[in-house]
């Protein structure tokens, strides 16, 4: 006799798509990786938001230093957490149905009641709240860094907002594309990362070239998942140069340093990253295609296909070590019929 699983984390009256976020988040919170993660994102904003009276400034305009107050370290810390949410998020979002696949827990999963659609919906929220737990780390060291070496009063706000616009379009574009390939049987492996990694490449690779060509407003930057490129625009409209460098460097103490206005986040820039968004959650909706394509049923049977030729290659030497030993019996069904 089975009995279903229910998958109650949190209160009985969510929905189920919100329950499986709540176990997806906290299953993946007790791993130990997660600790290390959220304490090396924190120590790592002691590395790319450097003290300028070391001689080291983090943005760069028109050969000057941009001064470290609010909008401009909240954006250029933002742009930093992003190449590292790129490189690392997607290892850490995804594999969620390949640990059921090599742990055998596919009809564990499947008898929750939940639909495959709700599946993956809840555990890419599980993934997105993992990952923004993450950054939260980077978020906090960024703030604790501007009260240290920060130049002007701290605007939690203009964090708060930056990291959103910024960072928040990148959190859902890693978790949407690591749940859909999470449901492409040949890319759950090695193989999927793989293709990631060719797809980071080539994304930094039009980053760089794109960026020194940027000086007004394209629909390719809805496919700005790194957000570099906008970021960049932004400041070089607000600095009025087209010489942006975002990236530790040292810069010359003889020349005046320059002051970002407040006023980055204006409506085309925040539609652009809603677009962003918006094409995230395509992302998301293919992933949900894929899973009714294949689903854990279809997953089981496929799982169990993978370990007939074992199972076949013993069962034919049972039946040759049965021919040596009993002559005239045909094999397992004779022996049976013989003593009958």
């Amino acid at each position: 006799m089975s009995a279903a699983i229910h998958l109650s984390p949190g209160p009985a009256k969510l929905p189920p798509v919100l329950r499986m976020a709540l176990l997806e988040w906290r299953m993946r919170l007790r791993r130990p990786t997660t600790l290390w993660l959220f304490v090396g994102l924190l120590l790592c904003t002691f590395w790319v938001i450097a003290d300028p009276a070391h001689g080291f400034a983090m943005i760069h305009a028109k050969g000057a230093r941009v001064l470290q107050d609010s909008p401009a370290q909240s954006l250029g810390s933002a742009t930093m957490l992003n190449l590292m949410l790129m490189l690392f998020g997607f290892a850490v979002a995804r594999g969620r149905t390949t640990h059921d696949l090599n742990h055998h827990m596919l009809a564990l999963t499947a008898s929750s009641g939940v639909s495959h659609g709700a599946l993956v919906a809840g555990r890419w929220l599980g993934a997105v709240l993992h990952l923004t737990t993450l950054s939260s780390g980077f978020f906090a060291g960024a703030m604790v860094q501007h009260l240290l070496h920060g130049e002007g009063p701290l605007q939690p706000l203009t964090y708060l907002l930056s990291y959103l616009w910024v960072s928040g379009p990148t959190v859902l574009f890693v978790a949407s594309l690591a749940m859909c390939l999470d449901q492409v049987p040949s890319l759950m492996g090695k193989r999927g990362e793989v293709a990631y990694f060719f797809f980071w490449v080539f994304s930094l690779a039009g980053v760089g070239a794109n960026s020194l060509e940027a000086s007004a407003w394209s629909p390719l930057l809805l496919l700005d998942f790194f957000g570099i490129n906008t970021v960049a625009m932004q400041m070089s409209q607000l600095m009025g140069t087209s010489q942006i460098m975002i990236g530790l460097a040292t810069f010359d103490p003889a020349v005046t340093p320059l002051r970002m206005p407040d006023t980055a986040w204006t409506p085309i820039w925040t539609l652009t990253r809603m677009g962003v968004v918006a094409v995230s959650l395509a992302v998301l909706g293919l992933a949900v295609a894929l899973s009714r394509r294949e689903p854990l049923e279809a997953m089981m049977r496929r799982q169990v296909h993978a370990r007939r030729p074992a199972l076949a290659w013993l069962q034919d030497r049972a039946r040759q070590l049965t021919l040596v030993l009993l002559p005239g019996q045909g094999g397992p069904a004779e022996i049976g019929r013989a003593h009958v």
